[in-house]
């Protein structure tokens, strides 16, 4: 799959162990061929309620536009230290 980084990046060895959880839900989403965008702007960024609601909406817009094609847009935000779906 194409895998495009931007930004710094995460040495392996800094990982920690991804939830299974989670690991299950990546693994349904390669199944059905989907497309992830993955979103973390570290520890220092911060976005107002304004941004965050304008990346939400687009997210919301790239997510509906995809349930019409063979592969569906999957977003995984890290927010903190938490990761929303």
């Amino acid at each position: 799959p194409a895998i495009h980084f931007l930004g710094p990046v995460m040495f392996q060895q800094h990982l920690q162990p991804i939830e299974p959880k989670l690991l299950r839900w990546l693994n349904e989403m390669i199944e059905v061929n989907g497309t992830l965008i993955y979103i973390s702007l570290g520890s220092i960024g911060v976005l107002t309620s304004e941004q965050s609601t304008k990346l939400i909406d687009a997210f919301r817009i790239l997510i509906d536009q995809s349930t019409q094609s063979s592969s569906p847009t999957y977003v995984l935000w890290a927010r903190g230290n938490t990761l929303k779906t």
